[in-house]
């Protein structure tokens, strides 16, 4: 056990710094503060990406005709899987003439009294949702314009 004249010696400087973290306590007061805390949350997430639906199947609504008698070549196609389409693209290219027409149901024409030159031109349909436009048609056809001084008639084929 230690003497108690050591014990004695000790006393006046721990009774003085008691008395001085006293004093600190008592004339401090809480000081504000900006703290915050946040929680980080990770979420994974998996996108895949849609292509809309070709259109299968295109035909020619009949196997020729007349630019003076009915100055359109009828074209048309089935439906594609999936979402109905807002509209359809009926694209032609060729020697015969290039152009695109619009139609929002089977069978669509091409106005065969606006096609200048003799030749054969292909057929595609696309259809469109909106913004987005479907790959090419899995099938084409192809017209064919005769003309002698002036478009005058067409053939195409296949036709059914």
């Amino acid at each position: 056990m230690p003497e108690p004249t050591r014990l004695r010696s000790w006393a006046p400087a721990l009774l003085a710094a008691a008395a001085a973290l006293a004093a600190f306590v008592a004339g401090s007061s809480a000081q504000p503060t900006d703290a915050t805390w946040s929680t980080v949350n990770v979420t994974n997430l998996t996108g895949t990406a849609a292509t809309p639906a070709a259109v299968p199947t295109v035909t020619c609504g009949a196997g020729s005709g007349s630019i003076i008698g009915s100055p359109t070549i009828p074209i048309a196609w089935t439906v594609p899987a999936g979402p109905t389409p807002s509209r359809y693209r009926i694209h032609w290219a060729g020697s015969a003439g290039t152009g695109d027409v619009f139609a929002t149901t089977s069978p669509g024409s091409i106005n065969a009294a606006g096609i200048s030159v003799a030749g054969t031109s292909t057929v595609t349909v696309f259809a469109e949702y909106g913004d987005w436009t479907a790959p090419a048609s899995l099938q084409t056809v192809s017209f064919t314009t005769i003309a002698i001084v002036v478009v005058v008639s067409w053939t195409c084929t296949p036709f059914p």
